[in-house]
């Protein structure tokens, strides 16, 4: 892989000390306890969403009813592909170092995957696929899973793997050995479908990342993308970086997250809490849904890890505890299910009451690169190359990446808008690619 900017004494130093931590909390299994601190118990009288399925534990009419609900539940959260941090993969160059595993540092890119994962997964599998119960039914899925997985296999060669994001996403500020945040994370996602066009080619998947330039709520024109579906079947996966919120969550905003976790097209949340990354797939009531990234596991190389994708643990987090940062994963597996999606983006717009996740817009596709509407002093990033920009300010990066205006609608009658001197901006722009270690 090719070399990319030395590493700082102070990144050497925080990556030998998270390596190390992750082997002795492997060894000792000191995760145990802080599991079990971490589970929440799940009421009994809310429904539970998972990407657009409710699972209704109230109404059933006996404990047993309410139990098969329940273990139908879990049974959806754990078929969802779980990436992790690996170690013992073929090294990744950073300057002088070179990086056999991403613990510390990959949280970010191992949540991304997962979102793109469970995508495939359903192009592949379908969307009720569940894991295997016994050896017989394992065997004859095997094929049809190591379809799924191999592109997020920890090789050079593979398309989503942590070494091809690394390498597709730096001019978007991604680096080996440093954190990133949910935008650049999804650029580099969308940069690595695009390389690999031709491996994908039976999947027929696009990503395309809705990030236009100016202030905080993004437009999103239906027709930019309908021409993909002209020349046959197309799989596309649109992902939409927000910022609702400066240091923490806007709880305005919950409601309309809520609602797009229930929409059928979803496939979760890149985001996380302050200092981790997080893959959000539902939420009960006011908490969220998630799997974790932050488990060291082997290098998957081949089909014989396939099993390491299954995650066994639910957790939960308050909605007010979420990080402001993140970004909206959806997929359209068709012309009809994408124009399906627009109508649905529309409808949670109306329904926003001035605070919506995304502006649906009639108007004409503006010309690449036209900024006329949005204002500069917004300072929302500007498609600037970020290899001066993930060098700025380690010290800011906080994996912001907005403002709060939205171009479409009135401001949140209490969110305040500063105006923006040029080291915000710069705090603002360099803190994409900011999520901290745990």
């Amino acid at each position: 892989m090719a070399e990319q900017d030395a590493l700082s004494t102070y990144d050497h130093i925080r990556l030998t000390l998270s390596s190390s931590y992750y082997s002795v909390r492997r060894a000792l299994r000191l995760n145990l306890l802080r599991d079990l601190l971490t589970q929440s118990a799940l009421a009994t009288d809310a429904p539970i969403w998972v990407m657009g399925r409710e699972f209704a534990l109230s109404g059933q009419g006996s404990p047993e009813g309410q139990e098969a609900v329940l273990r139908d539940m879990i049974c959806c959260f754990q078929s969802v592909l779980w990436m992790t941090y690996r170690t013992s993969f073929t090294p990744i160059v950073v300057g002088e170092s070179q990086l056999r595993t991403d613990a510390g540092w990959g949280c970010t890119l191992r949540s991304g995957q997962m979102a793109v994962g469970e995508a495939l997964k359903r192009c592949v599998l379908g969307a009720n696929w569940r894991w295997p119960e016994d050896g017989a039914q394992a065997a004859a899925q095997e094929g049809e899973l190591g379809r799924v997985l191999e592109p997020f296999f920890d090789s050079e060669a593979a398309c989503f793997s942590i070494h091809a994001l690394c390498r597709r996403g730096r001019r978007f500020g991604v680096q080996a050995g440093r954190w990133q945040g949910p935008w650049a994370t999804a650029k580099a996602l969308e940069q690595a479908c695009q390389a690999h066009a031709g491996v994908l080619e039976d999947a027929q998947l696009h990503i395309k990342v809705l990030d236009e330039p100016g202030g905080g709520v993004p437009q999103f024109y239906p027709g930019r993308y309908l021409n993909l579906y002209d020349d046959g079947p197309c799989r596309l996966i649109l992902l939409i970086p927000l910022v609702l919120g400066l240091n923490e969550l806007n709880p305005k905003y919950i409601p309309r997250l809520q609602d797009a976790l229930k929409l059928r097209q979803s496939i979760g949340i890149i985001g996380g809490r302050p200092g981790s990354s997080f893959y959000f797939v539902g939420f009960q009531e006011n908490h969220l849904l998630y799997l974790d990234p932050h488990e060291v596991q082997e290098a998957a190389t081949s089909a014989e890890a396939v099993k390491s994708f299954c995650g066994t643990r639910l957790r939960t987090l308050p909605f007010a505890d979420m990080d402001p940062s993140l970004a909206l994963g959806f997929l359209a597996e068709d012309r009809e299910d994408y124009l399906d999606l627009c109508d649905a983006l529309r409808d949670l717009q109306v329904a926003a009451e001035g605070v919506p996740l995304v502006c649906i817009s009639n108007a004409p596709i503006p010309e690449p690169g036209c900024d006329a509407d949005f204002p500069e002093h917004m300072g929302v990033w500007s498609g600037t190359d970020s290899a001066s920009i993930a060098n700025d300010s380690d010290d800011d990066a906080t994996g912001h990446s907005g403002a709060l205006i939205s171009p479409c609608g009135s401001a949140p009658s209490d969110v305040v808008v500063p105006t923006m001197t040029p080291q915000m901006s710069r705090n603002l722009t360099s803190a994409r690619s900011g999520w901290e270690v745990v």
